[in-house]
């Protein structure tokens, strides 16, 4: 599998790295998102695991930096005013859809979980 760095990655035609994030703490990921103004309610979501990165020094020690972090697709989709109702995991971008080769359960139940904490703020049909 290629690397595959974090500015290469889009939402909506956005580069996920400029996009609002909840960090899952203790686990190496982030939620990217956009709330869905447009409609009112819900929000689109990448979340995306941080497999390595590459110190320099013009990265210096930011594991997260746009140019230098390497990631993995955890989970992506879309919620409405109702909630989640697209969950795909993976993404062909990072060469995993639809599965996860040697899964790590807790980072995917904590990820789920900071999804949930977004749909509580996001949807408001729960």
């Amino acid at each position: 599998m290629e690397e595959v760095y974090l500015n290469t990655l889009k939402l909506d035609s956005k580069k996920i790295h400029t996009l609002d994030y909840i960090e899952i703490e203790d686990f190496n990921v982030r939620i990217y998102y956009i709330p869905n103004e447009e409609l009112g309610l819900g929000f689109s979501f990448y979340a995306v695991e941080n497999v390595g990165h590459i110190c320099n020094e013009f990265t210096g020690k930011d594991e997260w930096h746009k140019e230098s972090c390497f990631v993995s697709c955890i989970v992506t989709g879309l919620a409405y005013f109702d909630g989640i109702r697209h969950l795909y995991y993976g993404d062909e971008a990072t060469d995993n859809y639809g599965y996860h080769y040697s899964a790590h359960l807790g980072t995917i139940i904590e990820t789920l979980k900071g999804l949930q904490t977004l749909e509580e703020k996001y949807c408001k049909d729960l």
